[in-house]
């Protein structure tokens, strides 16, 4: 996506992450790490600050500080461009970007709902995206994160693959399974483990696992 802005609403983005990022610092600092991952609540509070801040910054830029411009000719008077990102004025963020959480936190809820009724009936093929730290008992602390996929189901337990494979970052996984990568026969390990559907469940819930992929 192009980024284009006017005047000072490149700055908005900086605030917007600001905001998260003190958030997080301040919230793991006080409950624990991971707690500002596991809860809705403090990335309400970021959103909250981030869109009063970029509010205020609207209103002193685009209506207490805005220039006023004489046409030497006609002696007309009007203001100087606004401030923008993407043509919109920067105050106008104010309630664009509570309402772009919403949508994504609704989608987001949606999905983990389907990806839940995906871990209580597993099937074979299923594609986990997991952080390896939190599964099994060896893994390397830097790339941590890659796919198990489903080899087979038994009425208490499901027995995985587990990919030669892992990265630093969660995108890594997923995109080898965009790529199609994950049906490559060197792709996972010939060893399987073996986790119990309780055990998934509460892999979900810590986020240890944090996507599932069905074809």
């Amino acid at each position: 996506m192009l980024f284009i802005w006017r005047g000072f609403g490149w700055i908005l983005p900086i605030i917007v992450l600001a905001s998260f990022v003190v958030t997080q610092s301040i919230v793991d600092a006080a409950y624990g790490d991971e707690y500002y991952n596991s809860k809705d609540w403090p990335k309400l509070i970021a959103v909250i600050i981030g869109s009063l801040m970029i509010g205020l910054l609207g209103y002193f830029l685009n209506y207490k500080k805005r220039n006023v411009i004489i046409n030497e000719e006609t002696g007309k008077k009007k203001k100087s461009p606004s401030h923008t990102l993407f043509f919109i004025p920067i105050e106008f963020w104010t309630i664009i970007i509570p309402l772009f959480f919403i949508l994504l936190n609704n989608y987001t809820a949606e999905r983990n709902a389907l990806e839940m009724t995906y871990i209580q009936s597993p099937i074979a093929n299923d594609k986990y995206l997991v952080d390896y730290t939190k599964v099994l008992d060896s893994s390397d602390n830097k790339f941590k994160y890659g796919v198990m996929k489903i080899y087979s189901v038994t009425s208490e337990a499901v027995e995985f693959l587990i990919s030669e494979i892992a990265y630093d970052g969660k995108s890594g996984p997923r995109k080898d399974i965009r790529d199609g990568k994950t049906s490559e026969s060197t792709y996972f390990d010939h060893e399987t483990v073996v986790l119990t559907k309780k055990k998934l469940l509460n892999l979900k819930n810590s986020q240890a696992i944090y996507s599932v992929v069905r074809d």
